[in-house]
Protein backbone atom coordinates (compact mmCIF):
# COMPACT_ATOMS: atom_id res chain seq x y z
CA UNK A 1 0.00 0.00 0.00
CA UNK A 2 1.74 3.32 -1.19
CA UNK A 3 1.46 6.89 1.03
CA UNK A 4 -1.18 8.24 -1.19
CA UNK A 5 -3.64 5.41 -0.82
CA UNK A 6 -3.18 5.80 3.19
CA UNK A 7 -4.81 9.06 2.97
CA UNK A 8 -7.72 10.09 5.24
CA UNK A 9 -9.42 13.61 4.60
CA UNK A 10 -11.68 14.92 6.56
CA UNK A 11 -14.14 17.87 7.84
CA UNK A 12 -14.22 19.35 11.27
CA UNK A 13 -16.35 21.95 13.12
CA UNK A 14 -15.07 25.50 13.29
CA UNK A 15 -15.00 24.90 17.12
CA UNK A 16 -13.32 28.36 18.53
CA UNK A 17 -10.34 26.53 20.30
CA UNK A 18 -9.24 25.01 16.92
CA UNK A 19 -9.61 28.69 15.00
CA UNK A 20 -7.04 30.36 17.95
CA UNK A 21 -4.85 26.82 17.89
CA UNK A 22 -4.29 27.42 13.89
CA UNK A 23 -3.68 30.92 14.32
CA UNK A 24 0.13 30.48 14.92
CA UNK A 25 3.15 30.96 12.31
CA UNK A 26 3.88 27.84 10.13
CA UNK A 27 6.38 25.80 12.04
CA UNK A 28 5.05 25.59 15.02
CA UNK A 29 3.45 22.52 15.05
CA UNK A 30 5.52 19.70 13.74
CA UNK A 31 3.91 18.54 10.10
CA UNK A 32 0.89 20.63 10.44
CA UNK A 33 0.30 23.80 7.97
CA UNK A 34 -3.05 26.00 7.58
CA UNK A 35 -4.40 27.42 4.27
CA UNK A 36 -6.26 30.62 4.85
CA UNK A 37 -7.98 30.70 1.15
CA UNK A 38 -8.61 34.44 -0.37
CA UNK A 39 -13.19 35.00 -0.75
CA UNK A 40 -13.69 34.41 -4.56
CA UNK A 41 -11.26 31.34 -5.35
CA UNK A 42 -13.04 29.09 -7.69
CA UNK A 43 -10.67 27.11 -8.88
CA UNK A 44 -7.37 25.19 -7.31
CA UNK A 45 -5.41 27.54 -9.38
CA UNK A 46 -6.86 30.24 -7.62
CA UNK A 47 -5.76 29.05 -3.93
CA UNK A 48 -2.18 28.36 -5.05
CA UNK A 49 -0.64 31.39 -3.76
CA UNK A 50 -2.58 30.65 -0.42
CA UNK A 51 -1.53 26.97 -0.26
CA UNK A 52 2.21 28.58 -0.67
CA UNK A 53 1.04 31.30 2.25
CA UNK A 54 0.46 28.44 4.19
CA UNK A 55 4.26 26.94 4.16
CA UNK A 56 5.24 30.82 5.08
CA UNK A 57 6.26 31.48 1.29
CA UNK A 58 4.88 34.93 1.78
CA UNK A 59 7.01 36.26 -1.12
CA UNK A 60 4.66 34.75 -3.53
CA UNK A 61 1.95 37.88 -2.88
CA UNK A 62 4.71 40.54 -4.32
CA UNK A 63 5.27 38.23 -7.22
CA UNK A 64 4.21 38.84 -10.55
CA UNK A 65 2.02 35.78 -12.53
CA UNK A 66 0.70 33.02 -10.68
CA UNK A 67 3.08 29.95 -9.08
CA UNK A 68 2.78 26.70 -10.70
CA UNK A 69 1.23 23.76 -8.89
CA UNK A 70 4.66 21.61 -9.63
CA UNK A 71 6.22 24.14 -7.37
CA UNK A 72 3.48 23.86 -4.68
CA UNK A 73 3.66 20.35 -4.55
CA UNK A 74 7.90 20.52 -4.32
CA UNK A 75 7.57 22.69 -1.15
CA UNK A 76 4.80 20.25 0.26
CA UNK A 77 6.75 17.65 0.02
CA UNK A 78 10.08 19.94 1.41
CA UNK A 79 8.36 20.61 4.34
CA UNK A 80 7.14 16.92 4.84
CA UNK A 81 3.26 18.35 5.73
CA UNK A 82 1.37 15.52 7.09
CA UNK A 83 -1.79 17.92 7.82
CA UNK A 84 -3.44 20.59 5.86
CA UNK A 85 -5.65 22.48 7.84
CA UNK A 86 -7.93 24.71 5.19
CA UNK A 87 -9.95 27.35 7.27
CA UNK A 88 -13.29 29.15 5.94
CA UNK A 89 -13.89 25.96 3.77
CA UNK A 90 -17.10 26.86 3.20
CA UNK A 91 -16.39 29.54 0.56
CA UNK A 92 -14.93 27.18 -1.93
CA UNK A 93 -16.80 25.13 -4.27
CA UNK A 94 -16.56 21.44 -4.19
CA UNK A 95 -14.85 21.15 -6.84
CA UNK A 96 -11.73 22.43 -4.79
CA UNK A 97 -12.46 20.81 -2.07
CA UNK A 98 -12.48 17.07 -4.57
CA UNK A 99 -9.09 18.89 -6.02
CA UNK A 100 -7.58 19.66 -3.29
CA UNK A 101 -8.28 15.98 -1.60
CA UNK A 102 -6.57 14.79 -5.15
CA UNK A 103 -3.47 17.37 -4.21
CA UNK A 104 -3.28 15.62 -0.85
CA UNK A 105 -3.14 12.22 -2.55
CA UNK A 106 -0.64 12.96 -4.67
CA UNK A 107 2.19 14.78 -2.05
CA UNK A 108 0.63 12.15 0.84
CA UNK A 109 -0.90 15.35 3.07
CA UNK A 110 -3.86 14.52 5.03
CA UNK A 111 -6.79 17.71 4.20
CA UNK A 112 -9.03 19.25 7.18
CA UNK A 113 -11.41 20.94 5.95
CA UNK A 114 -12.82 23.72 8.53
CA UNK A 115 -16.31 24.04 8.38
CA UNK A 116 -19.47 25.25 9.98
CA UNK A 117 -21.58 22.85 8.06
CA UNK A 118 -19.71 19.66 8.18
CA UNK A 119 -23.10 17.42 7.49
CA UNK A 120 -23.28 19.10 4.39
CA UNK A 121 -19.88 18.50 2.70
CA UNK A 122 -20.28 15.14 3.97
CA UNK A 123 -23.26 14.48 1.68
CA UNK A 124 -21.94 16.39 -1.59
CA UNK A 125 -18.45 14.37 -1.27
CA UNK A 126 -19.17 10.98 -0.05
CA UNK A 127 -16.25 8.76 0.22
CA UNK A 128 -13.59 11.23 0.36
CA UNK A 129 -14.14 12.69 3.59
CA UNK A 130 -14.90 11.27 6.75
CA UNK A 131 -15.79 13.66 9.90
CA UNK A 132 -12.65 14.13 12.17
CA UNK A 133 -12.41 13.63 15.75
CA UNK A 134 -10.96 15.69 18.24
CA UNK A 135 -7.74 17.08 16.69
CA UNK A 136 -4.00 17.02 18.42
CA UNK A 137 -1.03 19.49 17.64
CA UNK A 138 2.08 18.15 18.25
CA UNK A 139 4.04 21.18 18.31
CA UNK A 140 7.82 21.32 16.53
CA UNK A 141 10.54 20.35 19.01
CA UNK A 142 12.61 22.66 17.07
CA UNK A 143 10.56 25.58 15.90
CA UNK A 144 11.47 29.01 17.97
CA UNK A 145 9.63 32.29 17.48
CA UNK A 146 11.87 34.81 16.11
CA UNK A 147 13.10 37.00 19.02
CA UNK A 148 12.16 40.75 18.38
CA UNK A 149 15.57 42.92 18.05
CA UNK A 150 16.58 44.57 20.65
CA UNK A 151 15.76 47.81 19.46
CA UNK A 152 18.68 50.04 20.83
CA UNK A 153 22.11 49.94 20.51
CA UNK A 154 23.67 47.76 23.44
CA UNK A 155 26.34 48.95 26.03
CA UNK A 156 29.62 48.49 25.26
CA UNK A 157 30.75 45.69 28.54
CA UNK A 158 33.25 43.55 28.16
CA UNK A 159 32.76 39.34 29.53
CA UNK A 160 30.64 38.53 31.56
CA UNK A 161 29.06 42.28 32.24
CA UNK A 162 26.88 42.39 28.80
CA UNK A 163 23.77 41.11 30.76
CA UNK A 164 23.61 43.28 33.46
CA UNK A 165 24.48 46.28 31.45
CA UNK A 166 21.48 45.78 29.47
CA UNK A 167 19.42 45.60 32.48
CA UNK A 168 20.85 48.78 34.21
CA UNK A 169 21.64 51.34 31.05
CA UNK A 170 18.50 50.19 28.33
CA UNK A 171 14.75 50.90 28.77
CA UNK A 172 12.84 48.43 30.69
CA UNK A 173 11.31 47.33 26.99
CA UNK A 174 14.88 46.88 25.16
CA UNK A 175 16.23 45.28 28.31
CA UNK A 176 13.67 42.99 28.02
CA UNK A 177 14.73 41.66 24.69
CA UNK A 178 18.45 41.97 25.16
CA UNK A 179 17.67 39.55 28.40
CA UNK A 180 15.55 36.90 25.80
CA UNK A 181 17.88 37.28 22.82
CA UNK A 182 20.86 36.22 25.50
CA UNK A 183 19.06 33.68 27.27
CA UNK A 184 18.00 31.25 23.94
CA UNK A 185 21.95 31.94 23.05
CA UNK A 186 23.31 30.34 25.72
CA UNK A 187 20.74 27.30 25.96
CA UNK A 188 21.36 27.31 22.26
CA UNK A 189 25.54 27.21 22.40
CA UNK A 190 25.25 25.05 26.42
CA UNK A 191 23.49 22.29 23.71
CA UNK A 192 25.74 22.43 20.93
CA UNK A 193 28.75 21.61 23.08
CA UNK A 194 29.46 17.83 23.60
CA UNK A 195 29.78 16.74 26.86
CA UNK A 196 31.20 13.51 26.40
CA UNK A 197 34.86 14.08 25.06
CA UNK A 198 37.16 16.90 24.64
CA UNK A 199 36.00 20.00 22.80
CA UNK A 200 38.16 21.85 19.71
CA UNK A 201 37.98 24.86 18.05
CA UNK A 202 35.38 23.34 15.59
CA UNK A 203 33.05 22.52 18.62
CA UNK A 204 33.68 26.23 19.69
CA UNK A 205 32.65 27.23 16.61
CA UNK A 206 29.77 25.41 15.64
CA UNK A 207 28.25 26.62 19.75
CA UNK A 208 29.30 29.92 18.20
CA UNK A 209 27.08 29.29 15.03
CA UNK A 210 24.25 27.75 17.07
CA UNK A 211 23.72 31.14 19.27
CA UNK A 212 23.96 33.50 15.71
CA UNK A 213 21.15 31.35 14.36
CA UNK A 214 18.98 32.31 17.94
CA UNK A 215 19.67 36.47 17.30
CA UNK A 216 17.31 37.96 15.66
CA UNK A 217 20.01 40.85 13.90
CA UNK A 218 23.19 41.33 13.69
CA UNK A 219 23.11 44.20 16.28
CA UNK A 220 23.14 41.38 18.86
CA UNK A 221 26.00 39.21 17.87
CA UNK A 222 27.56 40.74 20.70
CA UNK A 223 24.58 38.87 23.05
CA UNK A 224 25.59 35.77 21.48
CA UNK A 225 29.42 36.19 21.77
CA UNK A 226 28.55 36.32 25.66
CA UNK A 227 26.41 33.77 26.09
CA UNK A 228 29.14 31.23 24.41
CA UNK A 229 31.62 32.36 26.55
CA UNK A 230 29.27 31.64 29.55
CA UNK A 231 28.08 27.94 27.58
CA UNK A 232 31.93 27.28 27.43
CA UNK A 233 32.36 28.32 31.30
CA UNK A 234 29.94 25.92 31.96
CA UNK A 235 31.25 22.72 30.35
CA UNK A 236 34.58 23.52 31.89
CA UNK A 237 36.34 25.72 29.09
CA UNK A 238 37.04 29.54 28.11
CA UNK A 239 36.06 30.67 24.81
CA UNK A 240 37.66 32.89 23.44
CA UNK A 241 38.01 35.12 20.25
CA UNK A 242 40.40 37.31 18.37
CA UNK A 243 39.17 39.74 15.52
CA UNK A 244 40.91 38.73 12.47
CA UNK A 245 39.85 36.03 10.17
CA UNK A 246 37.37 33.09 10.51
CA UNK A 247 33.44 33.39 11.10
CA UNK A 248 32.62 36.11 8.68
CA UNK A 249 29.45 38.49 10.26
CA UNK A 250 27.87 38.96 6.77
CA UNK A 251 27.67 35.49 6.37
CA UNK A 252 25.59 34.51 9.45
CA UNK A 253 22.34 32.66 9.69
CA UNK A 254 20.66 34.72 12.43
CA UNK A 255 17.35 33.74 13.40
CA UNK A 256 16.14 36.62 10.81
CA UNK A 257 17.89 36.21 7.71
CA UNK A 258 16.55 32.43 7.95
CA UNK A 259 12.81 33.46 8.83
CA UNK A 260 13.23 35.39 5.42
CA UNK A 261 15.26 32.73 3.90
CA UNK A 262 11.91 30.39 4.38
CA UNK A 263 10.04 33.08 2.75
CA UNK A 264 11.01 33.15 -0.80
CA UNK A 265 9.20 31.09 -3.20
CA UNK A 266 12.34 30.02 -5.89
CA UNK A 267 14.68 27.18 -4.33
CA UNK A 268 17.67 28.43 -6.22
CA UNK A 269 17.37 31.68 -4.14
CA UNK A 270 16.55 30.01 -0.87
CA UNK A 271 19.59 27.68 -0.77
CA UNK A 272 21.75 30.24 -2.15
CA UNK A 273 21.09 32.15 1.06
CA UNK A 274 21.88 29.43 3.17
CA UNK A 275 25.32 28.78 1.76
CA UNK A 276 25.63 32.60 2.26
CA UNK A 277 25.72 31.73 6.13
CA UNK A 278 28.23 28.79 5.94
CA UNK A 279 32.27 29.32 5.60
CA UNK A 280 33.54 28.50 2.05
CA UNK A 281 34.93 29.81 -1.23
CA UNK A 282 33.04 28.87 -4.15
CA UNK A 283 29.61 27.61 -4.59
CA UNK A 284 30.29 23.79 -5.34
CA UNK A 285 28.27 21.55 -2.97
CA UNK A 286 26.63 18.76 -2.42
CA UNK A 287 23.47 18.10 0.00
CA UNK A 288 23.34 14.99 1.99
CA UNK A 289 20.91 13.59 4.71
CA UNK A 290 17.95 14.72 3.70
CA UNK A 291 19.08 18.30 4.13
CA UNK A 292 20.84 18.06 6.99
CA UNK A 293 24.43 18.35 6.09
CA UNK A 294 26.06 19.96 2.82
CA UNK A 295 29.41 19.67 1.90
CA UNK A 296 31.30 22.50 0.53
CA UNK A 297 34.98 23.16 -0.52
CA UNK A 298 35.02 19.63 0.70
CA UNK A 299 33.77 20.06 4.00
CA UNK A 300 30.92 18.82 5.80
CA UNK A 301 28.79 21.78 7.28
CA UNK A 302 25.45 21.12 9.27
CA UNK A 303 22.32 23.06 8.34
CA UNK A 304 20.35 24.48 10.69
CA UNK A 305 16.85 22.61 11.09
CA UNK A 306 14.63 25.28 10.13
CA UNK A 307 16.96 25.94 6.40
CA UNK A 308 16.74 22.19 5.99
CA UNK A 309 13.40 21.99 3.82
CA UNK A 310 14.82 25.10 1.74
CA UNK A 311 17.91 22.25 0.87
CA UNK A 312 15.17 19.49 0.30
CA UNK A 313 13.68 21.18 -1.92
CA UNK A 314 16.41 22.62 -4.06
CA UNK A 315 17.20 19.01 -3.94
CA UNK A 316 14.41 17.41 -5.05
CA UNK A 317 13.82 20.21 -8.16
CA UNK A 318 14.02 18.30 -11.33
CA UNK A 319 16.36 21.16 -12.86
CA UNK A 320 19.28 20.18 -10.13
CA UNK A 321 19.06 16.86 -11.08
CA UNK A 322 20.55 17.65 -14.92
CA UNK A 323 23.18 19.77 -13.66
CA UNK A 324 26.27 19.05 -11.90
CA UNK A 325 25.58 19.04 -7.96
CA UNK A 326 29.35 19.99 -7.48
CA UNK A 327 29.13 23.41 -9.62
CA UNK A 328 25.56 24.78 -9.32
CA UNK A 329 26.00 28.95 -9.69
CA UNK A 330 24.37 30.82 -7.85
CA UNK A 331 21.09 32.83 -8.72
CA UNK A 332 22.28 36.29 -9.66
CA UNK A 333 20.82 39.25 -7.35
CA UNK A 334 17.52 41.15 -8.83
CA UNK A 335 15.50 43.19 -6.25
CA UNK A 336 16.58 44.27 -2.39
CA UNK A 337 15.85 41.43 -0.57
CA UNK A 338 17.85 39.00 -2.72
CA UNK A 339 21.01 41.23 -2.16
CA UNK A 340 21.10 41.46 1.46
CA UNK A 341 21.24 37.44 0.92
CA UNK A 342 24.16 38.03 -1.31
CA UNK A 343 27.23 37.41 0.18
CA UNK A 344 29.45 40.27 0.30
CA UNK A 345 33.24 41.02 1.71
CA UNK A 346 32.67 40.33 5.49
CA UNK A 347 33.64 43.90 7.20
CA UNK A 348 34.79 41.91 10.17
CA UNK A 349 34.97 38.26 11.32
CA UNK A 350 35.50 36.41 14.54
CA UNK A 351 38.38 33.42 15.36
CA UNK A 352 37.16 30.96 18.10
CA UNK A 353 39.36 29.87 20.27
CA UNK A 354 38.77 26.92 23.01
CA UNK A 355 41.08 26.11 26.34
CA UNK A 356 40.36 23.54 28.67
CA UNK A 357 40.20 25.42 32.22
CA UNK A 358 42.60 23.71 34.39
CA UNK A 359 40.69 23.21 38.01
CA UNK A 360 43.39 21.80 40.11
CA UNK A 361 45.32 25.12 40.28
CA UNK A 362 43.99 28.71 40.96
CA UNK A 363 43.04 30.45 38.41
CA UNK A 364 41.54 33.93 38.31
CA UNK A 365 39.20 35.76 36.45
CA UNK A 366 40.04 39.09 35.47
CA UNK A 367 37.74 41.76 33.76
CA UNK A 368 38.33 43.42 31.05
CA UNK A 369 39.09 41.33 29.44
CA UNK A 370 38.59 37.58 30.84
CA UNK A 371 41.80 35.50 30.87
CA UNK A 372 42.84 32.83 32.39
CA UNK A 373 46.42 33.34 34.48
CA UNK A 374 48.32 31.09 36.61
CA UNK A 375 49.35 33.69 39.64
CA UNK A 376 53.38 33.45 40.59
CA UNK A 377 54.55 30.62 42.70
CA UNK A 378 54.75 32.05 45.46
CA UNK A 379 50.99 32.73 46.08
CA UNK A 380 50.19 29.73 44.18
CA UNK A 381 47.57 27.73 46.85
CA UNK A 382 48.72 24.69 47.54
Amino acid sequence: MTRAETRSHSVVADAPKLLEALAVPFGTYYGVATCRPVPGARTLTDVIPDLLCALGKTEVLARPGRPSLELTQLWMRAHELARLFVTGADALPVGVWAELCQLGDQVGCDMVFVSAEPPRWLAQLPGSLHLGGPTHLESHPDWRQVQPPVGAALPDAEFPALPAACAQLLEADHATRAQAIYDDALAAAFDALPSNRLLTWADAEHAFRCALARTPDLDAVPLAIHAVRAAGLLRGYHLGFRRDCGVAFDDLLTADRLAQLRRLVLPDQAVAGVLAGMPGTSWAFSVHGDGAWVHLDDTAHLVPVQARPLMRAWDKTEASSHRSRWAVAPPRPSDGRQRCLWRTPPPEALTVECEMIDCRAFRRIGDPPMDWTRPPRARRRR
